[in-house]
């Protein structure tokens, strides 16, 4: 069994809503856990989905995430990410949303000039197709789940990652436009900008873009990575309280 942690849940979208949700979608869900407060009862926001194995989360994670959650009212989008779950001692599954990323290296490009129909699934399978280390296609968007023209990729290998900065560039069949590809510099690698003393100074508009662009990569970096604890698990200590 995998599992994918599952938010932005509104409180009537219960077990049989997301098991219908991913239906819509072509996908087979084994079981939905949605998560409650235990101080109050009502649900959490959130829940867990479990798929037969992990090859079927895997492309759940990257067909759905950010895609429209049909029957949704208001407007809401599928919001994933990977989760695991271990069995305790008295038999209790626990689950533990946004392991830890894996340490082994990965190296990513910019991919510009998207044109609003790409989503996350296009992207990925776009550069997976011919680069079998792809890891993923993050189109990013805006709060509205607009797309911004532009996203990042991801590969295993280095040495994919850079014929991908090769051959790609101007690259048809992703989208109505050519893409424009270059390096996505990592984070914290960057040095910082210094400022001219100029009273006028002059806009570099293609730096000041870049720069956006990465800072929205590394907003994104900043979600994924963040760890909490699901309500339903909380402790006292968590909140300041000392048991007696």
């Amino acid at each position: 069994m995998a599992s994918l942690w599952m938010g932005d849940l509104d409180a009537y979208m219960d077990e049989t809503f997301i098991l219908n949700a991913f239906s819509a979608q072509g996908e087979n869900v084994a079981s939905v856990k949605i998560i409650r407060n235990k101080l109050t009862g009502g649900p959490a926001g959130y829940c867990f989905v479990e798929f037969a194995d992990q090859s079927c989360a895997e492309r759940c994670l990257i067909r759905l995430n950010g895609k429209p959650l049909l029957g949704a009212n208001p407007a809401r989008r599928f919001k994933l990410n990977y989760a695991t779950h271990s069995r305790q001692p008295d038999g209790r599954i626990v689950y533990n949303p946004r392991p830890p990323r894996t340490q082994s290296p990965e190296y990513s490009i910019f991919v510009g000039d998207l044109t609003p129909e790409v989503d996350n699934n296009q992207l990925y399978d776009f550069f997976v197709r011919k680069y079998p280390s792809c890891m993923s296609g993050k189109v990013i968007t805006d709060p509205n789940g607009v797309s911004r023209g532009y996203g990042f990729v991801r590969f295993a290998e280095e040495n994919e990652q850079k014929k991908a900065l090769g051959e790609m560039q101007g690259a048809t069949g992703l989208g109505s436009r050519p893409v424009k590809i270059s390096l996505a510099t990592p984070k914290n690698s960057r040095p910082r900008p210094e400022y001219s003393q100029d009273p006028d100074p002059k806009l570099d508009v293609d730096e000041a873009n870049r720069e956006l662009m990465e800072q929205g990569e590394e907003m994104y970096e900043a979600l994924m990575n963040c760890h909490w604890q699901p309500l339903d698990y909380t402790t006292p200590e968590m909140f300041g309280v000392v048991s007696p």
